[in-house]
């Protein structure tokens, strides 16, 4: 889950399957923030694209560390199950989406997996995965939120959020219990600005796209 992975979409110049496997290791090697002998790599061609003259294939690009991997495998062998298969998260939500058969040929979906303590955002166009964010956001920020509002305890804030997603009580929607809860919560005290980063160290989430990935969303909308 989340940054226990590196995800990239990088564009190779076309070329025969022979040689992709080589030329995707070297992509690695410059884009993956690991020593390549401390993670697992996968990766299958998503499209073929024009950029130009130019035909390229849009790779999706997984790295997942030995460790992390190990780890689960190690917890799977003391319950006595055998692994067949172990994928990421996002990408095992959008293949439960196609299995469910609730994404079409033409559309592009947002697949939103809200967890306790993290949130993945999966988009998909048409039934490929195009871009993947997760944010250190979720269910317990919600939980806090309502306490705070509320003037609550954890446990009456989580049970409001459990009665309003079963459409039940005041609020049929869970947000709009966040909402109000923000809306009677005291203003938060300012919070300390950070320094800007400019030490040239790796910032944000490992899942962050590069900048030639941001140009395949395309042009960012006008507010």
């Amino acid at each position: 889950p989340g940054q226990t992975v590196v995800i990239r979409y990088p564009r190779l110049p076309d070329q025969p399957a022979g040689e992709l496997g080589a030329a995707v290791a070297a992509e690695a090697g410059q884009n993956i923030p690991y020593d390549l002998s401390e993670v697992f790599l996968d990766w299958t061609v998503l499209d073929t694209v024009r950029e130009g003259d130019a035909r390229k294939l849009k790779v999706l690009l997984v790295a997942a560390k030995y460790e992390v991997i190990e780890t689960r495998v190690q917890v799977a062998d003391a319950a006595g199950v055998q692994l067949a298969v172990l994928g990421v998260d996002s990408l095992a939500l959008a293949d439960a989406a196609e299995g469910c058969d609730f994404l079409g040929p033409d559309e592009s979906v947002a697949l939103i997996n809200l967890g306790a303590a993290s949130t993945s955002i999966h988009f998909m166009k048409g039934r490929a995965s195009n871009f993947i964010r997760d944010v250190s956001w979720g269910a317990r920020e919600m939980i806090q939120a309502i306490a705070k509002g509320r003037r609550c305890d954890l446990q009456e804030a989580e049970r409001l959020l459990m009665q309003s997603a079963r459409g039940e009580g005041e609020a049929r929607d869970p947000m709009s219990v966040v909402a109000i809860a923000e809306e009677e919560a005291p203003p938060p005290a300012p919070e300390p600005a950070e320094p800007a980063s400019g030490s040239g160290e790796l910032g944000g989430s490992l899942l962050d796209p590069l900048e030639d990935e941001i140009g395949a969303l395309g042009e960012p909308m006008t507010p």
